[in-house]
Formats: C-alpha cells, sequence, structure tokens
C-alpha cells in the first residue's frame, strides 16, 4: 500500500487527527514536520504491539490528508485503521 489522499469536507485539524487515531487505538510515536514539504504536521502511528507504521500528514495549507504506509512498515492493521479514519476524518 502505498498512499491514500483525503480531501475531507469538513476542516481537519492536528487535534482532529490525534483524537481520531486514539479513539481507534493507535499509539503515536512520533510527532514532526516533513522538511520536503512546506506547512504541513506529520505523525508516526502503531497500534500496540503489532507489526506495522501508519503515516499521516496534513497538508495545513490545504487541509488534504495522506495516509501512508512504507512497503518494508506493513501491517496486518493498517488496511482497517486507513478505513476507519477516512470514514471519520
Amino acid at each position: 500500500m502505498k498512499e491514500v489522499k483525503i480531501n475531507p469536507v469538513k476542516k481537519v485539524t492536528a487535534a482532529s487527527i490525534e483524537k481520531a487515531c486514539k479513539d481507534i487505538g493507535l499509539d503515536i510515536t512520533m510527532r514532526t514536520e516533513l522538511k520536503s514539504i512546506d506547512a504541513n504536521a506529520h505523525w508516526h502511528l502503531k497500534k500496540g504491539k503489532e507489526k506495522g507504521v501508519l503515516e499521516i500528514t496534513l497538508m495545513l495549507l490545504t487541509g488534504e490528508v495522506i495516509l501512508s504506509c512504507k512497503d518494508n512498515r506493513g501491517g496486518d492493521w493498517i488496511e482497517g485503521a486507513i478505513y476507519q479514519l477516512k470514514k471519520d476524518l
């Protein structure tokens, strides 16, 4: 799975992303900004001790949300988490 882009109808904020992740049992393991992209917030998420890392990038100027998983960081829970986050955001 490469990446899924969401252009939400409602305004998505860093706080709403973090709440949505917490609500479905995801742990934020890193919160930062990507240096390669202007005006963004970026998270790495895990689900307990399960294998895999989900990455979320919020484009602060457009509100676009990018959910991604690197090929070597996949896990069985990620596809379901992406589905739920798309629905919640």
